[in-house]
């Protein structure tokens, strides 16, 4: 008997495109920034207001200088939890990928992508769930999506002020989540500062930050499937071009103060820790290992971080700031 002949078969072949859909930006570092440690837990000293408080500082003759009161020193505390997560290449996997497709490179892109979603959902939910955070939640015609009634920079300018007085500097960051940004860009009160030098109508984030005063204009644009809850695995495929995407941000908007960069005797809204460990600046970092059993390769993506609020005072935020 003869064999097959393979001779005249046509198979399928990789073109020199694909698609790969991943998120553009993540923002939780630019709200939290990111503090190196060299230990999983430890301590943060928030010093106290003694400064602030008037003191009689007149000497009678032949007496002594008043004294001021000991300082009241706290201690917050922050403790990193590790976060991991992997995906296996198979033997098999690896044979059959086309040469345009790096298969260690998408599996490690992809590993990080899950770990910076789930750490930018760690800064959300930090800062909507923290009841010390002064907020208001808008509705009606204050929300800014009213271009007719409502004034978002007289609504942000109205709160600098309680940021000021509740950690000792000035706002310079305002944040936003991407639809509060499409409604911003095109609100008429502010288009109207900008009708000179934005002729089309819509104002860049530059300008935006010009006219809420601050340094930092950031549009919050991470996405994810809605479709899914946070669980212990996800299991099976999951079909992305029928997955409906939102963002992680919704319709929130915030104004705050951030340092330039991490330091002592510095207020700062907060600041996230990462333990290095193992993993190069508390990551993610990935590693790889064999699993026979499977005939195939781990690539696996290890962080450990903690996001903390150190000073709530520092941020003022506009729930459902657009409809």
């Amino acid at each position: 008997m003869g064999g097959f002949a393979t001779q005249g078969i046509y198979l399928d072949q990789y073109t020199q495109v694909s698609q790969e859909f991943r998120n553009a930006e993540y923002a939780a570092q630019q709200i939290f920034p990111r503090v190196p440690v060299s230990q999983p837990s430890g301590k943060i000293a928030r010093f106290g207001f003694e400064r602030f408080h008037r003191y009689n500082t007149t000497r009678p003759p032949g007496g002594e200088a008043r004294e001021m009161i000991k300082s009241n020193v706290v201690n917050d505390a922050y403790l990193t939890e590790p976060h991991h997560i992997k995906k296996l290449i198979t033997d098999y996997e690896r044979k059959a990928a086309a040469s345009q497709i790096q298969i260690e490179v998408t599996v490690t892109n992809e590993l990080n992508d899950v770990l910076w979603l789930d750490i930018e959902f760690a800064a959300y939910n930090l800062i909507t769930t923290t009841g010390a955070i002064p907020q208001t939640t808008l509705s009606g015609v204050n929300q800014w999506s009213d271009y007719v009634n409502s004034d978002p920079i007289a609504a942000v300018e109205a709160q600098k002020r309680s940021i000021f007085t509740g950690a000792t500097r000035e706002p310079n960051c305002f944040a936003c989540g991407y639809d509060v940004y499409v409604k911003l860009r095109q609100h008429p009160k502010i288009v109207d500062r900008y009708k000179y030098t934005a002729p089309t109508g819509v104002v860049s984030t530059q300008q935006l930050a010009s006219a809420f005063g601050v340094d930092n204009f950031i549009v919050l644009k991470a996405l994810y499937d809605a479709s899914t809850n946070q669980s212990k695995g996800i299991f099976g495929s999951v079909n992305a071009s029928t997955s409906p995407l939102d963002f992680v941000w919704v319709k929130n908007a915030f104004l705050f103060f951030r340092p330039d960069e991490p330091a002592l005797l510095t207020p700062s809204f907060g600041y996230s820790f990462w333990w290095s460990d193992q993993s190069a600046g508390g990551g993610p970092a990935i590693f790889r290992y064999r699993w026979e059993i499977r005939e195939g390769e781990f690539l696996e993506a290890r962080s450990n971080y903690d996001f903390r609020v150190l000073r709530p005072q520092a941020m003022y935020l506009f729930l459902a700031a657009v409809a």
